[in-house]
């Protein structure tokens, strides 16, 4: 994880998401419940309760070789 930045209660900071096939950078804010969009399904799982939500807004996504070093794909991500 990179930066952390605080606004008003809530953190925002630079993360990267992995999988084994790639790689997600952008930033992170750990959603309240009051300010998660209502209707989302995971809201009706139980495990809500004891689970933290986090809002990724990418910047970048690499994809990466299925063998050996580095990546097969660089998109950079802009969002309005």
């Amino acid at each position: 994880m990179g930066s952390v930045q605080f606004l008003g209660s809530i953190r925002v900071s630079t993360v990267s998401v992995l999988t084994d096939k790639w790689e997600l950078k952008g930033e992170a804010q750990v959603m309240s419940l009051q300010t998660i969009v209502h209707g989302l399904k995971i809201l009706q799982q139980p495990e809500i309760e004891w689970s933290t939500l986090v809002k990724v807004s990418p910047c970048k996504l690499q994809i990466r070789r299925e063998q050996g070093w580095g990546n097969v794909e660089t998109i950079d991500i802009t969002l309005p």
